[in-house]
């Protein structure tokens, strides 16, 4: 981990939250807190609240960093395929960012990416046929999806690796999941 050296370094938010990410990875979430990040930016912990209110809002803050890295797919694919592909960048994106799920799902997505990301699975959704609140519901459910078949994933990765215990393909069985869901909105939907 690559803590200040000098306070000549100018701490900002942008290395708060990079020094914030680059220790989730190290440590994991249930790690992180004020104390230890204020260490590792060699500082004092209350230094820290003149840019941040509190450990929520770094929270937030990291999970706009996280979504960021999530590229969309070609507009002008069909809506299927858009929404596969986002899929599995968002789960290739999660991955590499140890507890990554835990992060968004313990803040709401109000940042500015993450509003943007909103937009625009809305509008791969949009393109399905749906609209109002199933518009709403379908975007839910395909977010529900992706975070909680992360969340077993980890745990399948930190299960005991033994011959009796066969571990699935999870790629395999994650994109099967959002083959479902695909399948299911094209029919509630109903635009091919």
């Amino acid at each position: 981990m690559a803590k200040r050296t000098s306070d000549s370094e100018k701490l900002d938010l942008s290395v708060i939250v990079q020094t914030a990410m680059a220790l989730l990875q190290e440590e994991g979430v249930e790690k992180l807190t004020i104390r230890r990040l204020a260490q590792a930016l060699n500082i004092k912990g209350a230094s820290l609240y003149w840019y941040i209110r509190d450990k929520h809002e770094l929270m937030s803050l990291m999970g706009e960093e996280i979504c960021k890295g999530i590229a969309f797919p070609d507009e002008n694919l069909p809506w299927e395929e858009q929404l596969l592909e986002f899929s599995g960048r968002c789960r290739t994106t999660y991955l590499e960012i140890r507890d990554s799920v835990h992060v968004l799902v313990q803040t709401p997505p109000t940042t500015p990416y993450r509003l943007h990301l909103i937009t625009k699975v809305n509008g791969m959704l949009e393109k399905a046929g749906f609209a109002g609140r199933d518009l709403f519901s379908a975007g839910w459910m395909l977010n529900n999806y992706i975070c909680s078949f992360l969340l077993d994933e980890y745990r399948v990765t930190l299960m005991d690796r033994n011959e009796s215990t066969p571990v699935p393909d999870m790629e395999h069985e994650f994109y099967f999941g959002v083959q479902v869901l695909i399948k299911g909105f094209r029919n509630m939907g109903g635009k091919d």
